[in-house]
């Protein structure tokens, strides 16, 4: 069931391998609702269990989206880019994806997005990213 993202939410996140270097520590509350409050956002929670967080922040006149897709979403990644599809369209949106993240391309595909640039941009643990966009 997709739901607005709550504070809580981000800490039960079983996070999946390919964002295994986001820490627990690092999805907090304090996080939270940072992104609560800077755009929207929503979980996908089945019962206790939370299988993402998504949502939009805008800054500066930018649009990125995130997500943090725990390692059992598969099986709810139709409902996920649902919502995600939804809140895409109504604003024109970048994402990240790490170069060579077969999964993140082909979802950022899905999404409608497509290649904008081959990045420099570094994230924490050191890999690249490519920006998407509409």
């Amino acid at each position: 069931m997709i739901v607005p993202l709550q504070p809580h939410h981000l800490a039960l996140i079983e996070v999946q391998p390919e964002q295994a270097q986001i820490t627990v520590g690092q999805l907090n509350e304090k996080f939270a609702e940072a992104v609560i409050a800077a755009g929207e956002s929503w979980a996908c929670v089945d019962g206790e269990t939370v299988h993402a967080a998504a949502g939009v922040v805008t800054d500066e006149g930018r649009t990125l989206a995130w997500a943090i897709l725990g390692k059992d979403a598969g099986r709810h990644l139709t409902a996920i880019t649902r919502k995600a599809r939804e809140v895409l369209k109504r604003q024109s949106v970048e994402v990240f994806v790490r170069q060579g993240h077969a999964e993140g391309e082909r979802w950022a595909r899905m999404l409608g997005l497509r290649l904008k640039t081959a990045s420099d941009a570094i994230g924490p643990d050191g890999r690249t990213f490519d920006l998407w966009g509409l």
